[in-house]
């Protein structure tokens, strides 16, 4: 975003005069996972899952490739707003998996994931994790 003005003053300290180019916007974060257009849309990392570990902080949507049975851990979840991702699982059926704590699926039951192909996972939450709502979004999306 750019933004045209006189003046301006950055935390009461710092004054700035001119253009203002904001690549990305982030509020108390030194490197923000969202960039917002023009238009209102939301951009986000892909991050590339290690291991099995998600981390919050890093983005909204991460992908990984499954090679075996995994068991997926979730960090650094926002504690007092709701908070959802997309997981874009590759060959997911190879294994078990073994969602975080505080998975719930419709019907009670893990979805039946794709062995050779990718299955499109969405989780939310609305309480910081305690409880965590998974849905299979797309199965074997060609």
């Amino acid at each position: 975003m750019t933004v045209n003005a006189a003046s301006w003053t950055f935390a009461n300290t710092t004054t700035a005069t001119g253009t203002i180019s904001i690549q990305k916007l982030g509020i108390n974060q030194a490197s923000p996972a969202l960039a917002f257009d023009i238009n209102g849309g939301a951009c986000t990392n892909i991050v590339s899952v290690s291991a099995s570990a998600i981390d919050c902080t890093t983005g909204t949507y991460f992908i990984k490739t499954a090679t075996g049975a995994l068991t997926w851990t979730i960090s650094n979840t926002p504690a007092s707003r709701a908070y959802s991702f997309l997981l874009e699982l590759t060959n997911g059926g190879t294994g078990t998996q073994t969602w975080f704590s505080g998975t719930k699926w419709p019907g009670g039951v893990a979805p039946t994931l794709t062995t050779s192909g990718v299955d499109v996972l969405g989780f939310i939450t609305d309480d910081g994790g305690t409880t965590w709502r998974g849905a299979q979004l797309m199965k074997d999306s060609k």
